[in-house]
């Protein structure tokens, strides 16, 4: 009789561990690759957001969609899908800058579709009549931020005039909330950046590359740990951006501050001491420059 052969359980467990290594070594480079090829869909449609403004400017006088202007205060985050089913009035003190996009949508230019980051924990608005409303269902519904045109009139409005370095969009900053399937605000760690010490604050001149991570969007990486941001500059082009100190004088997109200027600016990982975001309700007496890139959300 022929004797059979068989794996011994030594051999087994053997076998058992080098493919469970094999799998741990490979997980990260495959959920690496996934992260990549989201990060090239939201190019993408950062790509296609930007090719809608430039047609829409050539109907437009040169600019950039802008639903309204003003010269009052602005709370952008609470603006965000109130009163989405009227047009807003200058007279409002609340006024949203996800109303420039809805615009589009509305045109027909752009699809809801691309104002949602593959990367992010945004949810896509399911919005059936497109032309009943004129912004999106609320904060969580959005993944990128636009150049805010307020508040004088074609001061910091997105044109075709302005400097080709300008950054006029790219993934939502890291200073909002994001919302539940129940339209809920979700809190999350917010970073702030201001121009005063806090007990929690470091010095710019003291940012390590890592720290300079936390002042990123949270769409790719996750809040107060972004690889950087997709942007789209005023030529046209979009590129992923590592640090958000990038555009025409390489300050920070996501505030109206002037960083060069600022010799104290600080970051700390608590809210703002007024619970503000940075530039926040200050734009009709601290107005960021016509060269200076200030996106919101």
């Amino acid at each position: 009789m022929r004797k059979t052969k068989a794996f011994t359980l030594i051999e087994l467990l053997v076998v058992v561990a080098i493919i469970a290594l094999l799998i741990s070594i490979l997980l990260p480079s495959l959920a690496r690759a996934r992260e990549l090829s989201k990060r090239t869909v939201c190019s993408a449609n950062m790509r296609g957001v930007g090719q809608a403004c430039k047609i829409y400017a050539q109907e437009n006088e040169e600019f950039w969609p802008t639903v309204e202007t003003t010269t009052g205060k602005v709370t952008y985050i609470d603006a965000i899908g109130l009163n989405r089913s009227s047009v807003s009035d200058s007279s409002s003190s609340t006024m949203s800058t996800t109303r420039n996009f809805w615009m589009l949508i509305r045109n027909g230019d752009i699809t809801v579709k691309l104002m949602k980051c593959p990367s992010s924990n945004e949810l896509m608005d399911d919005t059936e009549n497109l032309n009943t409303y004129y912004d999106f269902k609320g904060s969580g519904f959005v993944s990128y931020g636009y150049q805010i045109p307020y508040p004088t009139p074609d001061y910091c409005r997105p044109s075709e005039d302005m400097d080709p370095r300008m950054v006029l969009a790219a993934d939502r900053g890291p200073w909002t909330m994001t919302e539940s399937a129940s339209g809920q605000e979700v809190a999350q760690e917010k970073v702030y950046v201001g121009d005063t010490m806090s007990s929690t604050g470091m010095r710019l001149s003291q940012f390590s590359r890592e720290d300079m991570r936390a002042l990123n969007s949270p769409n790719h990486g996750g809040v107060g740990n972004g690889e950087g941001q997709n942007c789209l500059f005023q030529d046209g082009h979009v590129e992923f951006m590592q640090t958000s100190f990038t555009g025409v004088d390489e300050d920070n997109i996501f505030t109206n501050l002037d960083i060069k200027g600022k010799a104290e600016m600080t970051l700390g990982r608590a809210p703002a001491p007024d619970s503000r975001r940075p530039g926040e309700q200050s734009l009709d007496t601290n107005r960021h420059s016509s060269t200076d890139s200030f996106l919101y959300p």
